[in-house]
């Protein structure tokens, strides 16, 4: 079974192709300062990095993000998006910290540990431009420099 760390490294030689965010919307609005990443690579394969069920450590999934609300919905669904609100996917790759990304090889990836030295974030290495994942209060956050 791999490692967080071990589904992380296998990133590193790969070119991103493709670039989405799992935000949380309600009422219609999305709240664009939190939520999963999710890589897609050259060679079709994806990891999401989201908050793992603990809330601290990261998570990495091997697997594109979906989204249980799908396709038709009944009307106890529809009352509680209405109510609740639900995580949903975009295509990030035109917001700016992300645009510079797609084509880019990953040349490494370093880990981000907290005191106690779990996983609790990556930082990857992309050409110019490094796109930093931590986990802060059951949320992933993500910065692009």
């Amino acid at each position: 079974m791999s490692t967080v760390l071990d589904v992380l490294v296998r990133a590193v030689g790969r070119v991103i192709t493709g670039v989405r965010r799992v935000y949380f919307e309600f009422g219609g609005e999305l709240d664009r300062s939190r939520g999963a990443l999710e890589l897609t690579f050259d060679d079709g394969s994806v990891v999401v990095l989201d908050s793992g069920a603990d809330g601290e450590l990261m998570r990495a999934d091997e697997v594109a993000w979906h989204d249980p609300f799908e396709g038709h919905l009944d009307e106890e669904n529809r009352a509680f998006i209405a109510e609740c609100g639900k995580w949903t996917a975009v295509d990030a790759r035109d917001e700016s910290r992300f645009a510079a990304l797609i084509g880019r090889r990953v040349k490494a990836v370093q880990a981000i540990e907290n005191e106690g030295g779990r996983l609790v974030g990556a930082r990857y290495r992309v050409g110019p431009h490094d796109i930093r994942v931590e986990v802060i209060a059951d949320d992933l956050f993500v910065d692009g420099s």
